[in-house]
């Protein structure tokens, strides 16, 4: 049950720290027949030379009290440090069932970005177990595999296995995955489920593969085979939200495209729909590298739309901070969806003319918000379809890909 008012204590790792600073604390109560949330820096913080605002758009370092009715009360750039679906289900087969802020607490030091809480000012988070193979020991795919089937199909988790969960219980996306430390770097290994018919860990590597060649930025990943395993591989995917420095991890700042559309609290009153061309537009406000972060969302874009990935929602597209400055963080979660449906629509709007339809012209119908001319975003167009339908099949053989899982999806490329 959610009670009348409910106070967090959020936490911020400094660029180059490896341990967090208290910035403030959040609240939500109910005024009235609303949820609403109010944010305060503290003041040690707004004193401190190094402070950084988690949200420079709607939390600026500013001396007051911010308040939010939108997402029910809860502050966007403070959600994106929790945990979603996976995670959830992780903390659910331990019997919990959290409220948001519940949720936030839950974080053992592998949430996303550079955000932590704890429940008093007095009580530094816990990092305890985020993340696997951090200690030395080494890692049993197996063993992973084996808990997240239990999670998955909510049968009990075998004692043993039980301390594997909270390396995934900060994990974002509704799939398998934990963090683990592997040959030096820290990395999210993501599984297959168990109910795949497709060998999802390949065809994420191929698509990776394929993206950097159509000259999207995009983490170091590599794949590890399970032997005797239905899941077959892990993907590793780099975690690009940390970075290791002289006495341990740092973290790095991070922001979903939720937090920049909610960020312009008056428009977002009015919709619920997302698109790219509202993030190419807060990209000024947002970043130092404006226009060259919009190049890279359209040819994100466009490489989403001709690689039939439908699931470019808000939550997978992201802003990182190298250290002051955000930009565009590398693209993540581009994985081919199979259509059941005559039509095909985006996650997010792509265009003017028919909105989330992935056609030419409607790609095309935006292009100034990119930064670019129609003849150039034609030229974007045309270069990203001829190396997709060109590399596409070599891409995924080289990571692993049968004949069996490239029929079943071809229809997901432009034809030859």
């Amino acid at each position: 049950m959610i009670s009348d008012r409910e106070d967090i204590f959020v936490w911020l790792h400094l660029p180059g720290a490896v341990e967090p600073t208290l910035i403030g604390r959040a609240t939500r109560f109910f005024g009235g027949t609303l949820p609403v949330g109010n944010f305060v820096y503290a003041k040690s913080y707004l004193e401190n030379p190094k402070a950084l605002p988690i949200d420079a758009v709607f939390l600026p370092l500013e001396n007051r009290v911010f308040e939010t009715s939108l997402l029910t009360g809860h502050f966007s750039a403070l959600l994106d440090a929790g945990p979603d679906a996976w995670g959830r289900r992780i903390l659910a087969s331990k019997g919990l069932q959290l409220t948001e802020y519940g949720y936030l607490l839950q974080g053992n030091g592998g949430q996303t970005g550079a955000l932590s809480f704890s429940a008093s000012p007095d009580s530094k988070p816990s990092s305890r177990g985020s993340f696997l193979g951090a200690d030395g020991g080494s890692l049993h795919w197996n063993s992973l595999v084996e808990a997240a089937a239990a999670v998955e199909n909510g049968t009990p988790v075998p004692d043993h296995l039980r301390g594997l969960l909270d390396a995934g219980s900060s994990a974002g996306g509704a799939r398998p995955k934990f963090n683990v430390e592997h040959d030096g770097r820290l990395w999210i290994a993501k599984l297959g489920a168990v109910k795949d018919v497709l060998d999802v860990p390949v065809l994420e590597a191929g698509t990776l593969s394929l993206a950097r060649l159509c000259g999207i930025e995009a983490p170091d990943f590599r794949l590890e085979k399970i032997e005797g395993s239905p899941s077959k591989n892990a993907l590793l995917i780099e975690r690009f939200d940390r970075i290791r420095v002289e006495k341990g991890w740092a973290r790095r700042r991070y922001v979903s495209a939720r937090t920049i559309f909610f960020s312009n609290p008056e428009l977002q009153r009015y919709t619920t729909t997302g698109s790219y061309l509202r993030i190419a537009r807060e990209l000024s406000r947002w970043t130092a590298t404006g226009s060259k972060d919009k190049v890279q969302l359209y040819r994100r874009m466009v490489f989403n739309c001709l690689v039939s990935n439908t699931d470019d929602h808000e939550l997978n597209h992201g802003l990182i901070a190298d250290e002051g400055e955000f930009r565009l963080s590398p693209a993540f979660d581009i994985v081919p969806q199979i259509q059941t449906t005559q039509r095909r629509y985006q996650a997010l709007h792509v265009g003017r003319i028919s909105g989330a339809t992935p056609s030419r012209e409607n790609i095309l119908s935006g292009a100034e918000l990119f930064d670019l001319t129609v003849e150039e975003a034609s030229h974007v167009y045309g270069e990203i379809e001829s190396c997709i339908r060109e590399n596409w099949t070599s891409c995924l053989i080289e990571n692993g890909a049968d004949e069996a899982l490239l029929e079943k999806i071809s229809p997901c490329f432009p034809r030859s």
